[in-house]
């Protein structure tokens, strides 16, 4: 069986830890640039329409609603 002292097995634990906390930054940083991509995509969308075409002189905005798209089953 290999010795280590106690300082060593310390830094391996260090580095270990050191080693997951990048890889989790990564994986956040990955997955932020994904969600941005997509909300990107639907940038001209909300909760109630998937197409905003427009904005009446009210405010209230015009277009293709979710329900009224086609959305083939899977």
């Amino acid at each position: 069986m290999l010795y280590m002292s106690s300082s060593h097995q310390h830094d391996l634990v260090e580095i270990k830890k050191s080693v997951e906390d990048r890889a989790l930054s990564r994986r956040r940083q990955k997955e932020a640039a994904a969600q941005k991509k997509l909300e990107a995509l639907y940038i001209d969308s909300d909760e109630t329409f998937a197409f905003i075409a427009g904005y009446t002189s009210g405010g209230a905005p015009y277009g293709t609603k979710w329900e009224e798209l086609e959305v083939p089953e899977e």
